[in-house]
């Protein structure tokens, strides 16, 4: 099965509180926009915008999601996916409780655009 098909599978027999990824709150996420923006409180917008915060699997996160291979990065490893434009301001690990009473490691990081 192609990957396209794999996750359209997924997506459509499971509901998002089913899936190993599913938090019901992202602490971690809200923690780093907190530190990026530099303000205790106001809105957030994306649009385009000066930081990029991602999450995937840590260095010791699981080898296969859902049945299929996965990546694995450290905080250096996943800033180089951004390219040369991109400085990595913050990172953070996670010990994430599935819903399925597992733990898996993910890596946070939060990256921002250097002005030209």
């Amino acid at each position: 099965m192609d990957p396209k098909t794999h996750w359209e599978k997924v997506y459509k027999t499971k509901a998002p509180e089913q899936v190993s990824w599913y938090s019901p709150h992202l602490e971690t996420s809200l923690a780093l926009m907190d530190r990026s923006a530099g303000a205790t409180s106001g809105s957030i917008i994306d649009v385009g915008g000066g930081h990029v915060i991602v999450s995937t699997f840590g260095p010791e996160g699981p080898a296969k999601c859902s049945g299929l291979d996965v990546a694995r990065y450290d905080a250096d490893s996943l800033h180089e996916q951004f390219g040369a434009r991109f400085q990595l301001v913050d990172s953070a690990k996670e010990l994430h409780q599935t819903p399925f009473g597992t733990t898996q490691q993910f890596l946070y990081c939060c990256c921002r655009i250097e002005e030209k």
